[in-house]
């Protein structure tokens, strides 16, 4: 059986793959971010066809997180219509009526969108930073570590998550795509990332890969003092590797159904940890064949990848639902920024606040307040709320609290998720 149409599956990590993920490690723990591994029952209200869901305790809840890398246009999603303003700045970009399903105040969600709609999906408006940056670089690493303000941490916000909630599982969360990310770095909990999901080199029949690692592990702790650090972090890093391997080779068979796309690929395989049994709590997954960076073409190019995003979603989300898993897994969106309000020969360029998804045990519709159209920054939309405060709504869902994650307290979004 191939593993939705990426080649036939192969039951081990390969030595290839084994030798990225130590690298990935060794590396991670040199610069203090342990990448590899480190150190009942209430019912959602229907509304517009949504569907009820029964939450489980707050032990078994998943997150999954979505990112939309390169900035997605927030007013491509979810749309103001019907705002003057709005197509007098996007003359040839503006969306109509005809293409939004109307979720009323005069905007509405892109009809690609359509599937997930059907399903019950929160939208949360202007989100962004106060003091926001332009470059990709410098507010991915804020969304990142969790800082508006463009603080620094050594740890990711997803990795304290981690750390807050963290119980006796193999892994707390792990990041599919891309290769370990700093959103997910812990102080303490067991951490990893796959670092391509091709996945052809994911599973290899022939390969020894424990008897590898387990040798590599002794000729580490052997010459090493007892307690230092970097050794046994190293170590860690490394059994976490062996245990990995145990998971990946007695994965549960993929489900079918799934579109043949990298990113529908990728929530197949969030599916199958789920379905493992291996008590993961937080998925990272960076949305793989898009790019949301749509300086030119914007037009063609965001609907497109709003149907592939919406097409992957529904096969998830309907899996979720036949393993009665639909109350206890949250998808969540996240993008670095939005996109400037008026357009550039067909394109648009950085922007600043933009809007996030959230399916699952959600109370659907619109919920903040959308930014200004009029009252702009250089162009740019003013964020209504600052990210984290979203953060700190994902963390309080798997029963962490903010205030240790953030230390401080960024506030939640309140009767958005459904507790």
């Amino acid at each position: 059986m191939t593993l939705d149409g990426v080649g036939p599956p192969r039951s081990g990590p390969s030595r290839r793959e084994l030798l990225r993920w130590l690298a990935y490690g060794g590396a991670g723990v040199a610069a203090g971010f342990p990448l590899l591994a480190c150190g009942s029952g209430a019912s959602s209200p229907a509304a517009d066809g949504a569907r009820r869901h029964t939450i489980g305790p707050v032990a078994d809840r998943v997150l999954v997180v979505i990112e939309l890398d390169g900035g997605n246009d927030g007013l491509s999603t979810l749309v103001p219509f019907d705002v003057g303003r709005y197509r007098d700045l996007r003359p040839t970009l503006a969306i109509g009526s005809n293409d939004v399903i109307d979720l009323g105040g005069a905007y509405g969600l892109h009809r690609k969108l359509s599937g997930v709609h059907r399903r019950g999906v929160a939208v949360i408006e202007g989100l962004g930073a106060r003091q926001p940056d332009l470059s990709h670089f410098e507010m991915s690493a804020r969304w990142w570590s969790g800082r508006p303000d463009g603080g620094r941490t050594d740890t990711g916000f997803l990795g304290r998550v981690c750390d807050a909630v963290h119980g006796d599982e193999l892994l707390s969360g792990v990041s599919l795509g891309g290769g370990p990310s700093p959103v997910m770095v812990s102080r303490k909990a067991p951490t990893a990332g796959l670092s391509d999901l091709g996945l052809g080199s994911l599973l290899d029949p022939n390969s020894d890969l424990e008897l590898v690692a387990r040798r590599s592990l002794d000729r580490l702790i052997r010459p090493g003092p007892a307690g230092n650090p970097l050794t046994l972090a190293v170590a860690a890093g490394l059994g976490g590797m062996v245990e990995l391997a145990h998971l990946v080779n007695t994965l549960p068979e993929p489900s079918p159904g799934y579109p043949e796309t990298e990113f529908a690929t990728q929530l197949a395989l969030v599916s199958r940890l789920i379905r493992s049994g291996a008590g993961i709590r937080i998925f990272h997954v960076p949305m793989a064949g898009a790019g949301f960076d749509t300086h030119e073409g914007h037009g063609d190019t965001h609907p497109r990848l709003l149907e592939m995003f919406d097409a992957a979603l529904q096969s998830f989300l309907d899996e979720m639902e036949s393993i009665g898993r639909g109350g206890d897994v949250l998808v969540a969106t996240t993008s670095e920024f939005g996109r400037r309000v008026s357009e550039n020969s067909g394109g648009l360029d950085h922007g600043t606040a933009s809007c996030a998804l959230l399916m699952g045990p959600v109370v659907p519709g619109r919920h903040g307040e959308p930014p200004s159209l009029r009252d702009l920054d250089d162009g740019n939309l003013i964020a209504t709320a600052e990210f984290d405060r979203y953060q700190a709504t994902l963390a309080s869902w798997l029963g962490a609290d903010p205030a240790e994650v953030f230390e401080r307290d960024p506030g939640v979004f309140d009767d958005i998720i459904v507790d």
